[in-house]
């Protein structure tokens, strides 16, 4: 088992996956300190909420940066080589047909679930007319 793109062009972007890291770092916020009288109380409270920020600031990067990553990956188009096999296994479609009883309601002679099941065997066998 292999594991291969089928779209290798989009693996040169990869390094774009860090472009989020570098905005964040070139956009980092630089504070001054000032200092006025009784500071205390809001030492205690502004620390509490520096914390709090970068936390959310770090997630934020992270989430951004795996996004950028999963589209560049989702383009490459990812497959699994089956050696023994010689086929890839990316193929495989998983069709869903709602049974619940409003479709199994009648339409002529046929219920809408019995329709939309022969329309995909019909679609499947290849003798689908209508798209």
């Amino acid at each position: 088992m292999q594991f291969i793109f089928d779209a290798k062009f989009y693996l040169y972007f990869l390094p774009a996956a860090l472009l989020p890291l570098i905005l964040h770092l070139l956009y980092r916020k630089k504070y001054k300190t000032i200092y006025f009288s009784n500071m205390r109380i809001l030492s205690l409270a502004s620390a509490k909420f520096a914390f709090k920020l970068k936390i959310y600031n770090l997630i934020q990067l992270i989430i951004r940066t795996l996004a950028a990553l999963t589209l560049i990956l989702y383009f490459a188009r990812p497959a699994l080589w089956l050696e023994n096999t010689g086929a890839y296994n990316y193929n495989n479609y998983y069709v869903y047909i709602d049974n619940s009883p409003p479709s199994l309601f009648t339409l002529g002679d046929k219920s809408e679930f019995e329709t939309a099941k022969n329309k995909f065997l019909d679609f499947k066998s290849g003798e689908c007319k209508d798209h």
